[in-house]
């Protein structure tokens, strides 16, 4: 019960700290960033699926180089996974006419905290136990956040622009948070120790980054 539980926090701990970010917005659409969270559970185990079905079709990871392990990551990986939540965030954020920066942001954060939380669950805390909750709460969990807090941002600066830069920033929204989430993957596939440290160092220049990033964001709102 307590890896459950260890694997329930970050999503709590995440979903709060955008509520804090944009109170009137989590109030005012409660009812719709539930349904969004919802949507992230599903859709975990919608790409579970697809990977292991797509995921045949590649070399396994220990045959194959860094280039290869790459392109795996993002087309039998990533791409599901960012790809569900990207979707899914457009149409609603369309729906409700969202155009603010945090406002979008919220809503990618929040599909991508149910993705995270339901994935945590299910796919790892449940077969591996209480090292894999407390792993994933520092490795993954973050990670997540930040794709989801890069797919936000690109988000706003489509529904912002027009013209040509607001198709180019209509592909980066999808493809940012892909490559983003690919890169930190291929390092931990390979399964070897000292490669785990990249992942490790490029996650914590990605979380540096967001942070600095949200907190301009922030200022500049104000």
């Amino acid at each position: 019960m307590i890896n459950i539980f260890l694997a329930i926090i970050p999503g709590i701990l995440y979903v709060y700290l955008f509520y804090l970010l944009d109170k009137d917005r989590f109030i005012k659409d409660k009812f719709y960033l539930l349904i969004l969270f919802i949507f992230g559970c599903i859709g975990s185990y919608i790409c579970y699926r697809l990977e292991m079905h797509f995921g045949s079709y590649f070399k396994e990871v220990k045959n194959s180089n860094y280039l290869e392990v790459f392109i795996y990551s993002i087309f039998g990986v990533a791409i599901f996974e960012e790809g569900f939540k990207w979707f899914v965030t457009l149409i609603f954020v369309f729906k409700n006419k969202i155009n603010k920066v945090f406002d979008i942001i919220l809503y990618s954060v929040i599909i991508t905290c149910g993705f995270m939380s339901f994935e945590s669950i299910v796919f790892y805390i449940i077969k591996y136990g209480l090292n894999a909750a407390i792993s994933r709460m520092f490795t993954s969990c973050p990670m997540h956040i930040c794709c989801g807090f890069i797919m936000g941002y690109y988000l706003y600066k489509f529904r912002e622009n027009t013209g040509v830069k607001r198709i180019i920033y209509f592909i980066l929204s999808i493809v940012i948070p892909t490559l983003t989430h690919a890169f930190y993957n291929m390092w931990l596939y390979k399964g070897e120790i000292r490669y785990y440290k990249v992942s490790y160092i490029f996650l914590f220049i990605l979380v540096f980054i967001s942070i600095r990033k949200c907190v301009i964001l922030k200022r500049n709102e104000e």
